[in-house]
């Protein structure tokens, strides 16, 4: 039986999916929560973390619903996108309200956008991790396993690009941002060397 989702079906709650199966709130202890305003991303997630143990998806589609679904369930990570409800980067805002709420608080960003100053936005915001969403799928579990952990991600393909700007060189805030985080990120990714700073 699939799992009858629109953008609308969380009106009042947040709705928690077991790999495809809707079940009651009462259930749900912990797990993943997702907060993206296409429901077919959750149902994806689901399919991709069964695998790696991860079996319970809480799916919410934008700031209001996000973060009651968050105080209610208390997940152990959350996934968010930020573009929701049509604003660029309404995200960020769920992740501020989210670590206002609980410090402790492990969230990954899931986004389309790749460029620095979203990233840094983020960050800054308190997003535990960064992924791009045309990354693999093994690499979205990889995300959550390690955000899960307590341990900083940065998309792989991010972190070059951030390293080597092609267009501007890095701020003075932008690049103590990455010193911290390439500082953090796990010994098993490849970090992108830093390029000496330009004498010019």
């Amino acid at each position: 039986m699939s799992c009858a989702c629109n953008e609308r079906d969380i009106s009042v709650r947040a709705t928690a999916v077991f790999t495809g199966h809707v079940a009651e709130r009462s259930t749900i202890l912990a797990g993943i929560l997702v907060v993206d305003d296409h429901p077919v991303i959750a149902r994806a997630c689901g399919l991709v973390l069964e695998p790696i143990g991860i079996e319970k998806v809480i799916s919410a589609y934008d700031v209001d619903t996000g973060y009651q679904a968050f105080v209610e369930h208390e997940p152990d990570v959350s996934v968010i996108d930020l573009s929701l409800d049509g604003e660029a980067l309404e995200g960020i805002t769920l992740i501020k309200r989210i670590r206002s709420h609980d410090a402790r608080a492990r969230i990954l960003v899931f986004s389309m956008r790749s460029d620095r100053s979203s990233f840094v936005a983020a960050i800054e915001a308190g997003a535990t991790g960064y992924l791009i969403k045309d990354s693999p799928t093994d690499e979205f579990a990889k995300a959550v396993e390690q955000t899960r952990a307590g341990r900083r991600y940065i998309d792989p393909q991010l972190a070059l690009n951030l390293a080597f700007p092609k267009n501007a060189a890095l701020t003075p805030r932008e690049r103590r941002i990455l010193d911290l985080l390439l500082e953090d990120i796990p010994d098993e990714m490849d970090r992108p060397t830093k390029r000496p700073a330009s004498k010019h």
